[in-house]
This record gives C-alpha cells, sequence and structure tokens, in this order.
C-alpha cells in the first residue's frame, strides 16, 4: 500500500496479529494517530525514524536493530529521518482482536522538521501510565524493555 511516507505491506493478519513490513522515505510522517486496542511494537532494520508524541515532542529514536512497542491509546507518529525498513507487529490487547478500524487519526500531513538531536537528552523518558488516556491508565500496562545502551 502507498502512503504519503513510503509503503507498507501486510506479511501475515489474522484476529490475534498483524505483521506489516514498511519503507519509509526520508523526510515522511505518518499521520498523528493511535491504537484503541492494540499495541505496536516496531523493528528498525534500515535507516533511521522517530517516533514523536501528539504536541511533537520525541518518544524514541529507533536506529538498526532497535525496536519498541508503542502502547495502545498513545497518540503518535513516525517521523522518517532517513529512508528506513522495517516491521510492525500489532498485537491487541486481552480479549480483542485486530480490526482495521482500530486507528484514530488525529492529524493528516507531514510533520515539523525533526528535532534538533542536541534536545534528545533533555527529553523525559516515559514511564507506566505516562502521556496515556485516562480510560487505558488503568487497564493493561505496556511491557518496559531497557534504555538503549544499558
Amino acid at each position: 500500500m502507498d502512503h504519503l511516507w513510503g509503503k507498507s505491506r501486510h506479511l501475515y493478519l489474522d484476529g490475534e496479529v498483524s505483521l506489516v513490513r514498511f519503507e519509509g522515505t526520508a523526510g515522511g510522517s505518518s499521520s498523528i494517530h493511535f491504537h484503541r486496542h492494540k499495541a505496536n511494537f516496531l523493528y528498525v532494520r534500515s535507516g533511521q525514524l522517530d517516533i514523536t508524541l501528539k504536541d511533537g515532542a520525541l518518544w524514541r529514536r529507533l536506529d538498526p536493530g532497535d525496536s519498541t512497542i508503542v502502547p495502545a491509546g498513545l497518540p503518535h507518529q513516525l517521523r522518517f529521518r532517513q529512508d528506513s525498513t522495517g516491521f510492525e507487529l500489532y498485537l491487541p490487547e486481552q480479549g480483542q482482536v485486530i480490526d482495521p478500524a482500530d486507528i484514530v487519526r488525529i492529524g493528516e500531513g507531514r510533520a515539523p522538521p525533526a528535532p534538533d538531536p542536541a534536545s534528545i537528552s533533555q527529553t523525559p523518558k516515559l514511564t507506566k501510565g505516562d502521556r496515556r488516556p485516562p480510560h487505558m491508565q488503568a487497564g493493561p500496562q505496556s511491557i518496559q524493555f531497557p534504555e538503549k545502551g544499558r
């Protein structure tokens, strides 16, 4: 499927899991969006991308070999700093199934310029419950991974 930011292709899809391969173009960005009932596991094979929050703040920068989980309910945007390839694995919350209508787009269009690299060390890290909609804070929590380099 062609997107403003690049291409994606479903490699596997059933009611319990969805695996997508993406190819992002440098300078492209997804819409700001969130998934109501599914977490999004991202793995970057090549290139570099930023995951930013609804307000544009940098949440994670992913280089080749890096991965992260974007919890259900967290408004985010993918910004491709370089031509990038990788995979997304969508995992529904317990009792839910994969549903294409699960995505909620908050805004369309290209992102503002990528954040200044000097600001990354000052960006607060997301911790359990931070920046999640109130209806998600009491629900299942995301898996916490050690920070890169530890």
